[in-house]
C-alpha cells in the first residue's frame, strides 16, 4: 500500500491521514504533518501561523512582535506576498504572489488540506497575528 501523502510504499504500521485525505499514511508522514496539522488546527497555536512546505511537512512560526512584519512573510513564501482567495475561518492564506513566474513547485500538501492550486510554501496566518 502507498502513502496517500508522499506516495511512497508504507513499511510497518499505517495511519489516518485525515485531516489531509481520507487515505493511509506511512510513519513518517504522520509525524511530520497529520499529528501538527491536527494539533494546529485545534486552535492552541493562535499566537502562531502554519507554513505548509512543498515537501509535505509543516512549520510553526511565530511573529518577532505582536504582529508579522511584510518581510517575516516575505521570506516564508520566498518572494512578494498574496492574499489567496480563499477562506479559512479566522485565518489569512498568504502565497507567493510571482511562485509561477519563478517556477516553484507545486504545492501538494495545500491543495490536499485547503484545496489551494498554490506553489511554493504556503502560510495560513490567523488574522490577529496579520496587519
Amino acid at each position: 500500500m502507498k502513502c496517500s501523502i508522499c506516495n511512497k510504499e508504507i513499511i510497518g504500521d499505517s495511519h489516518n491521514a485525515q485531516p489531509i485525505n481520507s487515505g493511509s499514511c506511512c510513519s513518517e508522514c504522520n509525524t511530520k504533518t497529520v499529528v501538527p496539522l491536527r494539533i494546529y488546527l485545534s486552535g492552541i497555536h493562535f499566537d502562531k501561523a502554519l507554513v505548509l512546505k512543498i515537501d509535505n511537512t509543516l512549520q510553526l512560526l511565530k511573529p518577532k512582535g505582536k504582529t508579522f512584519e511584510l518581510d517575516e512573510l516575505q521570506n516564508q513564501v520566498q518572494g512578494y506576498i498574496e492574499i489567496y482567495p480563499i477562506h479559512v475561518p479566522n485565518h489569512i492564506v498568504i502565497v507567493n504572489e510571482e511562485g509561477i513566474l519563478h517556477k516553484m513547485a507545486f504545492n501538494d500538501l495545500a491543495h490536499q488540506v485547503f484545496g489551494i492550486s498554490a506553489v511554493g510554501p504556503v502560510v495560513i496566518c490567523p488574522e490577529s497575528l496579520f496587519e
